[in-house]
């Protein structure tokens, strides 16, 4: 079942790349921001511009700036996510988060897929690549058997341990409804909006 290794991309790498693609977009984000802003500051403080849009724009380039501090901030989580509704409580974890790359190791040493394999990209208003539970299955069954016989080996091992007899309800309730799943990076919280823009399900 599991892939050559050669072409299976591992935590380590997909994680980076989901973080060089998030610095990229804040970094464009911010600097439009920051020329925009400065721009009305400069003109305002020593050009006899307009203050108030003055005083905008220093508020606007302070709250970007915090924005940008607390998102670095951001504790990530592995949230399990489905192609249709599922029953059962969210999977959202920051232990998963931590341990994957230990967990991509033990499923390659018990020849299932990792769970890397599952994810982790997420592009909210796309069409994601999914999987079936049958899969996820597989590979959570196996880690929890190794993880409760060793949780030593992981940080914060009984919430990982606890997150992935969660998560394995729960794709047990996918199966059962022949829903597809894959597995994603995520904040902290999410809010009303994000969740009714999404073509998924947590």
């Amino acid at each position: 079942m599991m892939r050559d290794n050669a072409i299976e991309l591992g935590f380590t790498h997909k994680r980076n790349e989901f973080l060089r693609w998030l610095f990229w977009r804040n970094f464009k984000i911010v600097a439009l921001v920051i020329a925009i802003s400065s721009y009305f500051i400069y003109v305002g403080v020593f050009q006899n511009g307009d203050m108030v849009l003055c005083s905008v724009a220093a508020a606007t380039l302070l709250w970007v700036l915090w924005g940008n501090w607390a998102a670095s901030r951001t504790k990530w989580k592995v949230a399990l996510y489905f192609d249709k509704e599922v029953q059962g409580d969210w999977v959202w974890s920051h232990a998963l988060f931590q341990n994957c790359e230990a967990l991509d190791c033990i499923a390659r040493r018990n020849n299932v897929l990792p769970l890397s394999h599952f994810g982790f990209r997420d592009e909210p208003m796309k069409n994601m690549t999914w999987h079936t539970a049958e899969h996820g299955l597989a590979t959570v069954s196996s880690l929890l058997k190794f993880v409760k016989n060793d949780a030593i080996t992981l940080q914060n091992a009984k919430e990982a341990c606890e997150d992935l007899e969660a998560m394995q309800r729960r794709l047990e309730n996918a199966h059962d409804v022949a829903a597809n799943f894959c597995l994603i990076f995520h904040a902290d919280s999410i809010n009303g909006m994000e969740v009714d823009k999404r073509k998924g399900h947590f």
